[in-house]
């Protein structure tokens, strides 16, 4: 599949060539080589429109799984601070603002982490998680009450949900 996607000579600014950039890129993840996927997609702001915002977001996917994770938090901030619209852009949206909140979490910056955790819309599918995420980095910053009923409205919802059975 490489091969076959490196003959084909097409422009990134065209959706194709966007395209071949994107799968590219995950055939590199695949393969472990996640700086050569996030070289595949370095210049997201010349693809194709439709393409730039997810060719970012798996961008920082590859940079995370290179250890860059704050290269990966900035290029999510990125993302999140995107004036995009429809209901696909929306959930890339909530899915940046959720990675970059669990990664800021995960490096102890609990109050960047509880900024973009807030920016997840509330009934969709990342809210679960996202809410998780606000109660731990509110109890972080010893905020108890407010992480409190964080959880007591995360507690509400299906409790099928791993967030929802872990507060």
């Amino acid at each position: 599949a490489k091969n076959a996607l490196e003959q084909v000579d097409i422009p990134e600014t065209e959706s194709l060539g966007s395209e071949k950039k994107y799968l590219l890129s995950q055939l590199a993840l695949i393969q472990g080589e996640p700086n050569l996927a996030a070289e595949h997609l370095s210049g997201w702001e010349n693809f194709d429109e439709d393409w730039q915002y997810f060719a970012l977001y798996n961008r920082g996917v590859a940079q995370s799984r290179d250890q860059k994770k704050s290269e990966a938090i900035k290029t999510f901030e990125t993302v999140s601070a995107a004036t995009l619209e429809g209901p696909l852009n929306s959930a890339l949206l909530d899915r940046a603002n959720l990675t970059a909140g669990i990664y800021a979490l995960k490096d102890k910056h609990s109050k960047k982490a509880a900024d973009f955790f807030r920016q997840v819309r509330l009934h969709q599918g990342a809210s679960n998680k996202a809410l998780l995420g606000l109660g731990w980095a509110l109890n972080d910053q010893k905020k108890y009450e407010r992480a409190l009923v964080t959880f007591e409205a995360l507690s509400q919802r299906d409790f099928s949900h791993p967030a929802v059975q872990e507060a």
